[in-house]
C-alpha cells in the first residue's frame, strides 16, 4: 500500500521481532498520531509532501504503520483531536522530549541510522501504555 496526502496514518504493534528505521522514518513516526492526515504531519515535520509519503509508505512496508480503510471525515477527526487533548490523568508520566543532535553518531552507527536508548524507549513505552 502507497500512502496518500490525505491518508490518515496510524502506529500499530510490530508483527515480527524489530525493525531498522532510519533517524528520519523514526522522526516522523513520533509524529503519527492517528488523527492527522500525511500533509499535516508533513507540516507538523517540516518536510515537503513527497518525503512524507514515503515515508509513511517505508514504515507500512516496515509493519510499523497502517492505514485504515475507513477513514473518519474531517469532522470526526475534529471531534476525537479534541476528546484526545483533555488532560492527562496524574499518574501519567511525562514523555520524553526528542533533541535533536548536532554532534557524531556514535562509533559503528551505519550512516542514516539511529542507535536509540533503551531507557527512552522504555520512557516511550510507558508514556503511550499511560495514555490508554
Amino acid at each position: 500500500m502507497i500512502a496518500s496526502e490525505f491518508a490518515v496514518p496510524r502506529l500499530c504493534d510490530l508483527n515480527r521481532p524489530s525493525a531498522v528505521l532510519s533517524g528520519a522514518d523514526w522522526a516522523l513516526a513520533c509524529e503519527i498520531d492517528g488523527l492527522a492526515t500525511v500533509r499535516e504531519v508533513a507540516g507538523r515535520s517540516g518536510i515537503a509532501l513527497d518525503d512524507a509519503i514515503e515515508r509513511v509508505t517505508r514504515l507500512i512496508r516496515a509493519g510499523l504503520c497502517t492505514i485504515p480503510e475507513a477513514a473518519a471525515d474531517p469532522g470526526d477527526r475534529q471531534q476525537q483531536r479534541q476528546q484526545r487533548q483533555q488532560p492527562p490523568s496524574a499518574a501519567a508520566a511525562p514523555l520524553p522530549r526528542r533533541v535533536r543532535e548536532t554532534g557524531r553518531a556514535a562509533p559503528g552507527t551505519p550512516p542514516g541510522q539511529v542507535r536509540l536508548d533503551t531507557r527512552l524507549l522504555q520512557q516511550i513505552l510507558d508514556g503511550l501504555n499511560a495514555r490508554k
